[in-house]
């Protein structure tokens, strides 16, 4: 399984040690003022939380090439203006040719101009564009999806059968941080800082404008439910949080370098759980908030790191219900003809 790892312009000098501790791929905004003065290009504000320009992101690029990594560019807005297009493709364009591996894109009309303009290049589709069965993954695999960031709300078996479906494009999974109870597709809140609104994410307003790791959910966690996917070696795990210090994604590539490294010699769900918890507590500091993504089968014991369990905290970021699976949606659409590019 590879580790996808955010970097931000203050963490990027600790990007060696990150590769040291296990990290595959980093990823990144970056700020273009020609196009916008604002950080309107992937969904995250901050001084630091985003490069000044391209020729940093691609000096960025150029180290990570020397570690053997990969770069990704995150351009996922929902939507962009029309007339920013040429000018956002045109970056693309120079950061691809200067070894950025692939861009993390949302907007259907982007990724269709930009297949067109190189058809070479390599897509992942965000989280934002919500993904919840295997017919949306091959509507999307046909318009130039390479990979497919999955929501957090999701059961293992559904991500399975999806990933099975498209035999020829990756999956991605957030893994680690950055709670949110809704879906975040389909998500009506305001994300912009300065605005007004009543309808404001108080999420949002707490990460863009308090210190790293203030206010915001950090615990949130889906690396138990790798157990049960534990066949996909070739998923993708991303740790959230392009805005978060230094020292705490350290501690989460290494949490979940180590929580990957169990998987084989784990015989069941219930010891690898065990193993991931002990694991949390030792490199965390604190015990296993039991705030699982993906909705696993079994959470880790309560008292399994000898602390008293958190009686308010509950698995998933949603309640569950049976009316909430798609199972005949998830089933192998190859035959259909949907997969078709």
């Amino acid at each position: 399984m590879i580790i996808h790892c955010p970097l931000n312009q203050k963490t990027v000098g600790l990007l060696d040690d990150f590769a040291e501790a296990g990290a595959d791929e980093f990823y990144m905004g970056y700020r273009n003022t020609d196009i916008s003065n604002e950080d309107l290009f992937s969904r995250r504000f901050g001084e630091l939380t985003n490069f000044d320009s391209i020729e940093s992101v691609l000096a960025v690029c150029e180290k990570t090439v020397k570690l053997g990594a990969k770069s990704f560019v995150a351009i996922n807005e929902l939507f962009y203006p029309e007339n920013w297009h040429d000018a956002l493709i045109d970056d693309v364009v120079k950061l691809s040719a200067g070894g950025v591996s692939g861009f993390i894109v949302s907007d259907i009309n982007l990724m269709i101009k930009l297949k067109k303009a190189d058809s070479g290049l390599f897509i992942v589709l965000s989280s934002t564009a919500h993904v919840m069965n295997a017919k949306s993954a091959a509507f999307y695999r046909g318009l130039g999806a390479d990979r497919i960031v999955l929501p957090r709300q999701l059961l293992p078996g559904e991500i399975a059968k999806i990933a099975s479906s498209q035999k020829d494009c990756g999956h991605e999974l957030i893994v680690i941080n950055e709670e949110c109870p809704y879906l975040e597709g389909v998500c009506s809140y305001c994300h912009f800082p300065g605005e007004e609104s009543p309808n404001m994410c108080r999420q949002a307003i707490l990460y863009n404008h308090l210190p790293a790791g203030f206010g915001y959910s950090l615990d949130s966690c889906g690396v138990c439910a790798l157990f049960s996917l534990r066949n996909r070696e070739d998923l993708v795990l991303k740790i959230a949080g392009r805005g978060l210090a230094g020292d705490m994604i350290l501690k989460d590539v290494s949490f979940l370098k180590g929580a990957v490294g169990f998987i084989d010699i784990s015989e069941t769900e219930e010891e690898y759980g065990r193993k991931c918890a002990e694991l949390h507590k030792e490199v965390f500091g604190e015990r296993c908030g039991r705030k699982c993504y993906y909705s696993v089968g079994r959470k880790p014991d309560s008292n399994v790191t000898g602390e008293p369990a958190r009686p308010q905290m509950v698995q998933g970021v949603v309640k569950w219900t049976s009316s909430l699976s798609y199972d005949s949606l998830s089933e192998d659409v190859s035959g259909e003809g949907g997969g078709n590019r």
